[in-house]
This record gives C-alpha cells, sequence and structure tokens, in this order.
C-alpha cells in the first residue's frame, strides 16, 4: 500500500533534523544569511521552519555541510510558506546545484543575485 502522505509527491521524503544556512537572494547584508532548522529532504526538494517569511517564488541558496569537505550548496524556489506559530514552515524546491566555489560566494550577495540571474533566465 501508499503510503498516503506520499501517494502525490513526485520523490520520497526522508525525514530530516538539523540546523543550515540560507542565502536569501535580493535582501541586504544583514538579512542574506538565515538560519533554518530542517524538517525533510527529498531529491527534488526541502522544508525547513524559519523565522522568516520567504515569498512563493523567491530564491535563496541552502547550505549542506559534507563529512571533511566544503559544504556544497543548492540553488532553491519557494513553492510554499506557511505560518507555523512564530515561524514559517518553508517548502522548496531545488532548482540547481552549486559547486563549493559557487557556494563559497553565494555568501555575498551581489555574487548570490548573479547566480539566480544567470541560472533562471
Amino acid at each position: 500500500a501508499i503510503d498516503p502522505v506520499h501517494k502525490n509527491r513526485r520523490a520520497r521524503r526522508v525525514m530530516h533534523n538539523g540546523q543550515t544556512l540560507i542565502f536569501r537572494a535580493g535582501e541586504s547584508i544583514a538579512n542574506t544569511a538565515v538560519m533554518v532548522e530542517m524538517r525533510d529532504i527529498s531529491a527534488r526538494g526541502c522544508s525547513f521552519v524559519c523565522k522568516v517569511k520567504l515569498a512563493r517564488g523567491s530564491n535563496f541558496v541552502i547550505q549542506f555541510s559534507r563529512n571533511g569537505q566544503p559544504p556544497t550548496g543548492m540553488l532553491c524556489t519557494v513553492v510554499h510558506c506557511r505560518a507555523a506559530g512564530t515561524q514559517f514552515r518553508i517548502g522548496a524546491e531545488f532548482t540547481c546545484s552549486l559547486d563549493a566555489a559557487s557556494t563559497a560566494r553565494a555568501k555575498n550577495l551581489s555574487e548570490l543575485d548573479r547566480i539566480r540571474d544567470s541560472i533562471l533566465t
């Protein structure tokens, strides 16, 4: 039997609890990096909880750590943002992966906007 929670999903979700950073495009330097609490991840996207409301369709880079290697990043697009108490539950789709150098540069506000624009246009 198919789990009803997953029957309409394109990829199976895996629960994943932990913290990571996202870097928001088009924000001031002070608001670019946001700490988030991961909830789950799949081959196509992820969900997390954060204190900041993210607009549907907006982009950010999420940073994933790797054992003994520099962090890697994924450019993501917000699919939904729902209030969850004093925070927001965000669902995002992976747009493309970034190499280690691009992930490091994504922490620079202007570079993040350039990466987003070059991939999405």
